[in-house]
């Protein structure tokens, strides 16, 4: 990731930082399609915001539309799980709860999403690679 898309990712991330989570409007998910959109200068977000209200809506809708990991490799990123294990700004990682994914993008260090109950939170690598207490394996993702 080169410099002005650092600066992109981090004005993105501050602009959500009293962001607070909406289904289909504002989600996990969601904040991975825009960043996406910012970096790329598409618009992906116009197939997914507004298709769910709720977690139930969300699975259906992924079940049908594309699982987060397909969806990201194929807007080009690739799977860098079992190859990397230095993980670089802009590095999306996934965490498999069975039914649906938790989105976490990599900055400075800390891994964002926009949660249910907190909106905004950031975490380390080393807390979601422990599956803060579960054995919900993560997947990590990096753009090519």
């Amino acid at each position: 990731m080169n410099l002005a898309d650092r600066h992109k990712l981090a004005s993105y991330i501050a602009e959500l930082r009293h962001t607070e989570h909406n289904w289909g409007v504002m989600d996990c998910q969601l904040m991975t399609v825009y960043w996406v959109d910012k970096l790329l200068g598409t618009n992906y977000a116009k197939d997914i915001a507004h298709k769910y209200k709720d977690k139930k809506s969300a699975v259906v809708f992924a079940k049908r539309y594309l699982q987060a990991p397909e969806w990201l490799e194929k807007v080009g990123f690739e799977d860098i799980t079992e190859q990397e294990t230095i993980y670089k700004d802009g590095d999306v990682w996934l965490q498999n709860h069975g039914m649906y994914y938790t989105a976490w993008i990599v900055f400075k260090g800390l891994l964002y999403s926009v949660c249910v109950d907190t909106g905004l939170v950031n975490t380390t690598p080393e807390e979601l690679s422990n599956g803060f207490g579960t054995d919900d394996p993560t997947t990590k993702f990096r753009m090519i």
